[in-house]
């Protein structure tokens, strides 16, 4: 049955481009990236473009049976908040380990103290990456805002050039958009997320606190390794190094 699954997903993506044609005759593109650079399974790019086909069709689906928009409205909400961003942003976080042959697992459900995690990797690996190849390690702090960013600019263009209606992707939008500013704003007001780190390092969070981290290791690169969240609450810039 697995297999039937995969194979009618092949035939169906193998065209590269869906298209449907709306009471106004115009024609809306739906691109599915098959195959990326790297060709491991999945790029951010891929990842993303074949996320936002897919969720244009779904929305596109739900207006055609759900007459009622609120009830769309809200569940679109609904699942973007508890499980499409959390989705994709911690994919564009296991990413950048997949590009670099590291393997790791994407856990995007909120666990008991409501943090999605990509977890599977030692702290040994973490640190060499840290120590030899700094900008990579940076952005992979970075990475789950940088995939946000990249799925909100495309649905700005395509609302911008009327490649699609913007009420289908509007939900998508701003939820993404106030997830964004959120990560940004935290770090004015000196949130600590000061969650409890796992006994096992396998289990932990590959990167913690985003925001916190990538400064961390932006202005101190030096410091003792960790990812745990609690050491948000070290001052790391304000403090002379």
């Amino acid at each position: 049955m697995k297999r039937l699954i995969v194979l009618l997903f092949v035939l169906f993506s193998v065209g590269a481009y869906s298209q449907e044609r709306d009471t106004t005759s115009n024609v809306r593109y739906y691109p599915l990236i098959i195959q990326d650079s790297p060709s491991k399974l999945f790029t951010m790019r891929q990842f993303n473009q074949n996320y936002l086909s897919g969720y244009r069709l779904m929305v596109r689906g739900l207006n055609a049976t759900i007459k009622n928009p609120r009830y769309v409205d809200l569940m679109q909400i609904g699942m973007q908040t508890f499980f499409l961003m959390p989705l994709t942003h911690e994919e564009g976080h296991r990413s950048i380990l997949t590009a670099l042959g590291i393997g790791s697992v994407s856990q995007p459900f909120f666990n008991s103290q409501g943090a999605a995690y990509v977890n599977g990797v030692t702290d040994n690996v973490l640190q060499n990456l840290r120590d030899n190849n700094l900008p990579t390690y940076i952005r992979l702090h970075t990475a789950g805002l940088e995939s946000d960013y990249m799925l909100t600019l495309r649905e700005e263009t395509m609302a911008s050039f009327e490649q699609d209606d913007f009420s289908n992707v509007k939900w998508e939008y701003w939820v993404r958009k106030m997830a964004i500013m959120q990560y940004y704003l935290i770090g004015l007001f000196k949130y600590d997320a000061d969650l409890k780190e796992e006994s096992n390092e396998l289990d932990r969070d590959i990167v913690g606190l985003d925001t916190y981290g990538a400064a961390r290791h932006l202005f101190r690169p030096t410091m003792d390794f960790h990812r745990i969240y609690s050491q948000g609450r070290i001052p790391f810039v304000a403090q002379p190094c």
